[in-house]
């Protein structure tokens, strides 16, 4: 097992700046420690979204074409699991308080590689538990930067840890729209194979409300009714005591809104006449009795 890396691998940290010194510098309680947003975007960028090859953001295999929502839940969810090992194996070495920066970069080494505490090189297998106690990060960030597994993400999860540069990444919404338009571009240039063909018609449809082009008209009444059994609705009648509901699952309002709320027929604005804390729907219009509050979760 390595402890040093030799000079001549070294990176030599102090020839760039770090991104945002305050972060570099502030400490938090492990307790109280999480991934930030930004890693995640990081780790999500690591894949595209793909609804035709049944593999979302490349961590879940699913029946049937998906929407970027989907994926992005069922990713969150595998993310979420490798975050806990992540936590657990610093927590494990000993350590009591640790930077944004460094923990993140941690949970993007165990991303990109599996192990949080190891990095394999063609040199040997270096062990990141020392200078992680002493926090010394320029021999952590050589020790990543090493890594003969997905190297190009290895140093960005160094950068990361070292510099607190996250680097540029694309957003869900782009990330969804090129999903979208990737899905089309390859229906009209007959490069899908039939069972592609089936998931990438579902999900374009369930993204658009739009067919593929060329669907024939049979498929199209199946893609609708299946679309349609997927949605979420339900019906509250205002009672004059409380204007929050309890939805039957929790809504996602981003990068695409998938509630639509309607009282007495009529849609209301999310943020104007609503919001949503997680399973709970908090209507601010003003209600009378008996009217009646009709709501639908897309997938």
């Amino acid at each position: 097992m390595l402890v040093e890396v030799p000079r001549y691998f070294q990176t030599v940290w102090t020839d760039f700046t770090i991104k945002n010194q305050t972060v570099y510098d502030t400490e938090i309680d492990i307790l109280n420690i999480s991934y930030s947003d930004s890693v995640r975007d990081v780790a999500l960028n690591f894949h595209r979204y793909n609804a035709y090859n049944l593999k979302g953001y490349g961590e879940n295999s699913f029946s049937r074409g998906i929407t970027e929502q989907e994926a992005y839940d069922a990713w969150l969810g595998v993310f979420n699991q490798e975050n806990k090992k992540t936590f657990q194996n610093i927590a494990a070495n000993g350590v009591t308080r640790i930077t944004q920066n460094v923990y993140d970069g941690l949970v993007l080494l165990n991303w990109a590689t599996g192990n949080v505490l190891k990095v394999e090189a063609a040199e040997g297998l270096y062990d990141l538990s020392k200078p992680l106690l002493d926090k010394d990060y320029d021999t952590m960030a050589s020790m990543i930067n090493r890594s003969a597994k997905n190297k190009q993400k290895c140093n960005t999860a160094a950068s990361v840890l070292r510099l607190v540069e996250y680097g540029k990444y694309k957003t869900r919404t782009w990330l969804r729209t090129q999903g979208i338009y990737e899905m089309r571009t390859k229906n009209e240039l007959g490069s899908l194979n039939s069972e592609q063909l089936r998931a990438a018609r579902f999900a374009y449809y369930a993204e658009t409300l739009d067919f593929l082009p060329f669907t024939p008209e049979g498929i199209k009444r199946d893609i609708a009714k299946k679309y349609e059994e997927t949605i979420t609705r339900q019906v509250f009648t205002y009672d004059g005591t409380t204007s929050t509901f309890e939805l039957n699952k929790v809504p996602s309002m981003e990068p695409v809104e998938k509630l639509s709320v309607k009282v007495n027929g009529n849609i209301i604005q999310h943020f104007y006449d609503f919001t949503v804390s997680g399973r709970n729907l908090i209507i601010s219009k003003t209600l009378n009795n008996n009217d009646i509050v009709e709501t639908e979760i897309k997938i």
